[in-house]
């Protein structure tokens, strides 16, 4: 379960590690903090299962890096890699039963002991295994999926600048020399406008 750090840790300068409070932290799905602290109480690494668990319920993700782990947030950690995508569906089933069993007069919130008590289909290590082939390649993909938004979204707020004060002049633009193309190497995506290369890289 998350704890929140003391407010005075909390800094906008990307120093210590950023914070997950709640859904606030959240943008389009995925892991967005606002702010950073120096002093952490909770954390969680890459491939952690996060969730919000005070007034927002739900909003299961797959962390991509370490964060601190606010109040309205709770983890699964330390899973076994066998065993994420089983655990993410999991946690996901649950979610309209975690709303259900929110308590609180004023802002509604789960319990370590409701998360605690999902029942759980033991699977025999054969279905697991079965399972885990089945789903990794579709996690995969929404993973690869996240990342190349992220990098178009980088290579959006790039080019857009550039275009508005007329760095980049469209209009001089010889479309059949215009090429967009993607690099698989390092997640590396590259627009080319004739003899001008502009690179972002994740």
């Amino acid at each position: 379960m998350g704890q929140s750090p003391k407010g005075e840790s909390y800094n906008y300068d990307n120093i210590g590690l950023p914070l997950i409070n709640g859904a606030a932290d959240y943008e389009n799905g995925y892991l967005k903090a606002q702010k950073y602290t120096t002093d952490p109480k909770k954390t969680c690494d890459k491939n952690d299962l996060i969730f919000c668990i005070r007034a927002t319920i739900g909003l299961l993700v797959i962390c991509d890096k370490e964060y601190c782990l606010g109040r309205g947030v709770a983890g699964i950690t330390n899973i076994d890699t066998l065993y994420k995508e089983y655990a993410f569906h999991l946690i996901n089933s649950s979610i309209e039963n975690f709303k259900r069993a929110a308590t609180g007069s004023v802002i509604s919130g789960i319990s370590r002991k409701d998360i605690e008590e999902i029942p759980v289909r033991i699977l025999t290590k054969d279905d697991i295994k079965k399972y885990h082939t089945i789903q990794k390649p579709i996690f995969d993909k929404l993973e690869n999926n996240r990342i190349e938004i992220d990098n178009l979204i980088k290579l959006r707020d790039t080019l857009l600048p550039r275009l508005m004060s007329g760095e980049i002049d469209v209009s001089k633009i010889n479309y059949d020399m215009l090429q967009t193309s993607r690099k698989n190497c390092d997640n590396k995506f590259t627009l080319t406008l004739q003899n001008n290369l502009i690179e972002v890289i994740s």
